[in-house]
């Protein structure tokens, strides 16, 4: 396999790369959106911890844990693990987080253009063995 370099961390790497798709409401209400290509490495750092802290179905900063119900400043990321299938976030993460992982999420990444209001695909996520590397960070597809 041809090295292929991290859109986070710019390391070249001979594994296949993890295709992520961030995404968040400016301000002004404009849609934003991202797209990295991310070395294991990089989502075991990044996505990986978002996405475990993320389980719980409540309005808590997934990265520095304060209640975000009157700070709500979502980010959004759908990614491709190699094997895994298509799966989904949405991090409640207070103003604070939300701009240093926007930072990171434009860290090599290709803006990409805007799209009409509720398109989106989805399709049902495999099942994972516990003896998965995905499975082995926490990256275990839920059921839609």
């Amino acid at each position: 396999m041809i090295p292929q370099r991290c859109s986070m961390c710019s390391e070249a790497v001979r594994e296949r790369l993890t295709w992520c798709v961030w995404a968040w409401n400016r301000s002004d209400g404009e849609r934003v959106a991202y797209k990295q290509r991310l070395c294991l490495a990089c989502v075991t750092e990044t996505l990986a911890p978002l996405y475990v802290a993320c389980e719980r179905d409540d309005l808590t900063c997934p990265s520095c844990g304060i209640d975000t119900s009157g700070d709500y400043d979502a980010i959004y990321a759908t990614f491709i693990p190699r094997g895994v299938g298509k799966m989904h976030l949405e991090a409640p993460t207070c103003g604070a987080c939300a701009a240093k992982i926007r930072v990171r999420a434009m860290e090599g990444a290709e803006r990409l253009a805007d799209r009409e209001v509720g398109v989106r695909g989805q399709e049902s996520a495999p099942n994972l063995d516990a003896s998965s590397p995905w499975a082995a960070i926490g990256l275990v597809p839920h059921g839609d």
